[in-house]
């Protein structure tokens, strides 16, 4: 027979038990980092952006205290949360604007640089290094319209 019919609030019911277990495997001591990955992709799924940028923030943060400037699976993943993060901030500075963008801006632009120094000669001819680059042009031009708008 055919499965059944998942009604609305079976639906709702889904996304708040999923949530319930990509919270605990976050948050877990033993837990994988890609779990804040995973949990920020749930949350934008479902609609919760200040929710996916939380979770976006602590993935990257995570992330920065492994081995990714000597390797390259470590780089592809932080290189990744980092351009993810900075995608994020350039859409909620997009948004909503204000100090608190032009915090996350710069905060953002600090931190795609020093990934950019730190792994130039190892990862430069990389996709994902390409991708940091592409992100650091992006989160300048925004930081430099926002303040731009505030002038």
């Amino acid at each position: 027979p055919p499965p059944p019919e998942l009604t609305a609030r079976d639906v709702a019911q889904l996304r708040t038990g999923l949530a319930q277990v990509l919270k605990v495997a976050a948050g877990a001591a033993a837990g994988d980092i890609a779990v804040w990955g995973l949990l920020s992709k749930f949350y934008t799924a479902t609609g919760e952006a200040a929710s996916a940028r939380e979770a976006l923030i602590k993935w990257s943060r995570a992330l920065q205290g492994g081995p990714w400037r000597t390797d390259v699976a470590a780089f592809a993943a932080y290189a990744g949360a980092a351009t993810q993060l900075a995608t994020c901030f350039c859409a909620g500075a997009a948004d909503e604007g204000g100090p608190n963008a032009i915090r996350d801006l710069s905060s953002a632009r600090m931190q795609l640089r020093g990934i950019v120094k730190q792994t130039q000669e190892r990862f430069g001819d990389t996709e994902d290094f390409q991708s940091v680059t592409a992100a650091l042009a992006r989160t300048e031009v925004a930081l430099q319209q926002l303040k731009d708008a505030d002038n």
